[in-house]
């Protein structure tokens, strides 16, 4: 702490020190040696630091991924044994049916905590393969059937032009992400009415399939649409904010994206997404 050296470096391609560098200082003043010693610890402290917080957000990952997956043991045995309850007297039945429900929404927060896991820590895989997009969007409707709670509410699949839209990608992520989109569509449909239209649509001289869901409902809050598809945006009491930020990844990791709009009538919402095509049959 009694003196200070400081060199320019002109040229790092040269291999020889004289001629890498230029001018040099020498100072044994008290304030230049302070001045270049506050610099340089600052310069470390934030080294340090930086690398505690590396070790500390690897520790929180690793948090995250091992209680989903213990909390995913239990939580199959929840479900089986309510399946088994359900198939019993009626009054098993009543008893199970919110057993049930509370399972499937710990199975689904258990699947979506993973998959934030995996998208933020960037090793979210892709199974891909080649199936039609039609098929994939009917059984997704066929499944959602159950949720809608009044006769009068449709569900309908509107796919314009082609029958067969045949993709390379992951049928599993594809089917989480319509089914995201159709499950909120549902939820946000409130009251005895409503339509909720699934639609597909290739644009003149696209490559990509436009893939949209429209509701009837509520819409989105002005305040949410900023950051809709960014974590634990919401203003649901049923919901974690999750599902749309893990849809944005798994659509963007196709190649595609997402958006989404209050519908113009000021009846409800529509979100789209877009997927490359491998042909149209």
């Amino acid at each position: 702490r009694k003196a200070s050296l400081v060199i320019e470096k002109v040229d790092d391609s040269k291999e020889s020190f004289i001629e890498a560098v230029g001018l040099s200082t020498y100072s044994t003043s008290e304030p230049t040696i302070t001045s270049y010693l506050s610099i340089f610890e600052n310069f470390w402290n934030q080294l340090e630091l930086y690398e505690k917080l590396k070790e500390h957000d690897k520790m929180q990952k690793e948090f995250i991924n091992i209680a989903a997956h213990e909390l995913r043991t239990p939580t199959q045995s929840i479900l089986g044994y309510a399946e088994i309850l359900e198939m019993d007297s009626e009054r098993s039945r009543q008893l199970a049916n919110p057993i049930l429900r509370s399972a499937i929404r710990l199975q689904r927060l258990t699947g979506d905590i993973l998959d934030v896991t995996r998208i933020e820590s960037q090793t979210l895989r892709l199974n891909k393969e080649e199936f039609n997009l039609n098929e994939l969007i009917s059984n997704v409707i066929e499944d959602c059937k159950s949720q809608i709670d009044s006769e009068k509410k449709k569900l309908v699949y509107e796919h314009r032009r082609v029958n067969n839209i045949i993709v390379n990608a992951d049928k599993n992520r594809l089917n989480q992400v319509i089914s995201n989109l159709v499950s909120n569509s549902i939820k946000f449909t409130q009251g005895e009415w409503g339509t909720i239209s699934i639609t597909t649509k290739r644009e003149e001289d696209s490559k990509a399939i436009t893939i949209s869901v429209k509701d009837t409902g509520k819409g989105i809050d002005p305040e949410i649409i900023p950051r809709l598809f960014t974590k634990f945006a919401t203003k649901s009491d049923t919901g974690t904010g999750l599902g749309l930020f893990i849809s944005k990844s798994i659509v963007e990791a196709h190649g595609g994206r997402i958006w989404a709009e209050n519908n113009k009538d000021g009846k409800g919402a529509t979100f789209y997404f877009t997927l490359p095509v491998s042909k149209l049959l």
